[in-house]
C-alpha cells in the first residue's frame, strides 16, 4: 500500500515556524515589511515541508467564470448593506453575478483563496485592514481586486475611498467653530485607514489652532453600537469630560447617542456628537446625527467599474486611487456648548 502525503496548509506551516499565518503569507509574499531573515526563513521552512499555495494561478489566461466576490466584514452596519446593494446592482448592469463573502480578513486561510483563485474573475475588498496580508496573497496570485471604503496603503493597488484626513479635519472643524475646545473621540479600530486617518485629520486641525487633543480623551475600539455607548460612558466619566465627540462612524454614534439619552446627558445641549457615513438612520427624525456623509452610491459605481476595467484589461494598466468628495450634515445633535457654572 503507498503511503499517504498528507496536505501542507498554510495553517500547519504557520504553527511549525511559531508564527501567525497573516506572518506567514507575508513572508511567502515577500512583503517587505517583514525582515529579510523572516522572510527566508519561512520561505525555506515552506520548501522543506513541501507547501505550494493550494490555488497556484495557471499559465496563460485566466478562464471567465463571470462572478465578482464582494467582501465585507460584518451586515450590522446599514452602510454595508447599502453599499452592498448599489454594487450588486451595478455588477449586475455589467453581466457580472456576485458572491458575497462575510470575512474581517484578519487572518486568511486556503479555504477563502481557494474560493476567490477558482470561482472568480475579481474581488473588492470593503474590509482590508492597513498591511493586509489578504493583499499581499491577492497580489501574488495575479487576482484583480480593487479596495473600496478602506485603503491598505500597499503600493500597486487599486482604492476607492473619501480623503478621511479631510472628512476629519471637517468634522473636528465644526465643533470648535461652535465653540467647543474639549473634544473627546470614539473610534473604530486602530489597525483601519478609516479610523486612523479621521483621527489624524481632526488632530492635525487642532494643533493648527493650538487645541491639541487630550489623550485621556481619545478611545479606539470597534465600529460597534457597543463600543459607542460604553466609550460614551466612559469618556463623560472623565474628571474634565468633553463637550463634544467625534465618532469613528455612524453606529459608534447612535450607540454613543443611545448612552446619552439613557443617562440623562442632553445632547446637544450638555454634548454634541459628530458620526460618519450618513447612514439612512442617520436621518430618521428620532435620531437626526450630525456626520460627515460618504458617497455610497458613487463608491459602488466607481470600485465596480474599475475592478471589471481590471479584469477585462487583464491587470495590464496602472493602479489608480480615487478620492471621492465627502461632506458635513449638520443635523440636530450638535450646538454651542453650554456656558460652565460657576461655583
Amino acid at each position: 500500500m503507498g503511503k499517504t502525503t498528507k496536505l501542507v496548509t498554510l495553517e500547519s506551516l504557520a504553527a511549525q515556524a511559531g508564527v501567525s499565518t497573516a506572518t506567514a503569507s507575508r513572508a511567502l509574499a515577500g512583503n517587505p515589511r517583514l525582515s529579510v531573515q523572516t522572510r527566508e526563513r519561512i520561505t525555506a521552512l515552506a520548501a522543506e515541508m513541501g507547501y505550494e499555495p493550494r490555488t497556484k494561478p495557471a499559465a496563460g489566461p485566466r478562464r471567465r467564470q463571470g462572478v465578482i466576490g464582494l467582501v465585507v466584514a460584518g451586515l450590522k452596519n446599514s452602510f454595508s448593506t447599502y453599499l452592498l446593494e448599489y454594487m450588486h446592482d451595478e455588477c449586475a448592469a455589467a453581466g457580472y453575478n456576485v458572491v458575497l463573502i462575510v470575512d474581517s480578513l484578519e487572518d486568511p486561510n486556503d479555504r477563502l483563496t481557494a474560493l476567490v483563485q477558482e470561482k472568480l474573475d475579481g474581488v473588492i475588498l470593503t474590509t482590508a485592514s492597513i498591511g493586509s496580508p489578504i493583499v499581499d496573497r491577492l497580489q501574488a496570485d495575479g487576482m484583480p481586486f480593487v479596495l473600496a471604503v478602506r485603503n491598505s496603503h500597499h503600493p500597486g493597488v487599486d482604492v476607492i475611498e473619501i480623503d478621511n484626513a479631510i472628512a476629519g479635519e471637517e468634522a473636528a472643524r465644526h465643533l470648535y467653530a461652535l465653540g467647543h475646545r474639549r473634544i473627546g473621540f470614539l473610534m473604530g479600530p486602530q489597525n483601519t485607514s478609516t479610523s486612523r486617518d479621521r483621527f489624524s485629520g481632526s488632530r492635525r486641525f487642532l494643533a493648527s489652532i493650538d487645541a491639541p487633543v487630550a489623550p485621556e480623551l481619545t478611545l479606539w475600539g470597534s465600529y460597534s453600537h457597543e463600543s459607542g455607548y460604553s466609550g460614551l460612558l466612559t469618556l463623560m466619566q472623565r474628571p474634565e469630560p468633553p463637550t463634544g465627540i467625534i465618532c469613528g462612524n455612524d453606529v459608534i454614534a447612535i450607540g454613543a447617542l443611545e448612552a446619552a439619552h439613557k443617562h440623562r446627558i442632553n445632547v446637544p445641549g450638555d454634548l454634541s456628537l459628530v458620526g460618519f457615513d450618513d447612514i439612512p438612520l442617520a436621518g430618521w427624525h428620532a435620531v437626526q446625527l450630525t456626520t460627515i456623509r460618504q458617497p455610497i452610491q458613487e463608491m459602488a459605481r466607481v470600485s465596480v467599474r474599475c475592478l471589471i476595467d481590471r479584469i477585462e484589461k487583464r491587470n495590464q494598466h496602472p493602479a489608480r486611487r480615487e478620492i471621492l468628495p465627502a461632506h458635513l450634515v449638520m443635523r440636530a445633535t450638535t450646538a454651542p456648548p453650554r456656558p460652565r457654572r460657576m461655583s
